[in-house]
């Protein structure tokens, strides 16, 4: 007669550094599905063609500000790791909600829906950014001891 065993598996706290540049690295594949998926959107690829990004000329300072704009992230993903742990945490605050607020303001424009599904993505994933970055946990610092106290 076979036995079943219930098996519980353990849960590890993922450490909020890692969990940081991972929903970095998420939220950048949004924003590159996101534009990669213009393409296939016959009026975005028009205005494209026609040299214009919404309302707006498309221009080499224009393009250079969306690229200075998408790197932010980008090196978000290596400074979550790498920053020292109070400015990991404020820059993660700062720029996430710099990028939520972006976010909320882009999904508002006329756009396809797969646009606004990666967008309305992008709102929750760098909430969450901000969320998890307010909520990183405190170490308390060890007491130490000096020369004259040993």
């Amino acid at each position: 007669m076979a036995t079943t065993e219930t098996v519980k598996w353990q849960e590890e706290r993922v450490n909020t550094r890692l969990k940081l540049s991972a929903l970095w690295t998420t939220v950048m594949f949004f924003y590159v599905y996101a534009d990669l998926f213009a393409f296939f959107d016959p009026k975005s690829l028009r205005r494209l063609m026609d040299g214009t990004l919404l309302p707006f000329p498309i221009t080499q300072p224009m393009m250079l500000g969306m690229a200075a704009m998408m790197s932010i992230p980008t090196i978000m993903i290596f400074l979550s790791l790498a920053l020292k742990a109070h400015q990991s945490r404020w820059s993660n605050i700062v720029v996430g909600v710099v990028y939520t607020l972006v976010a909320a303001y882009t999904v508002a424009m006329p756009s396809s829906l797969a646009y606004r599904y990666f967008e309305s993505l992008e709102i929750l994933f760098t909430g969450y950014i901000v969320w998890s970055a307010w909520k990183w946990p405190a170490q308390r610092a060890e007491a130490g001891y000096s020369a004259e106290q040993i």
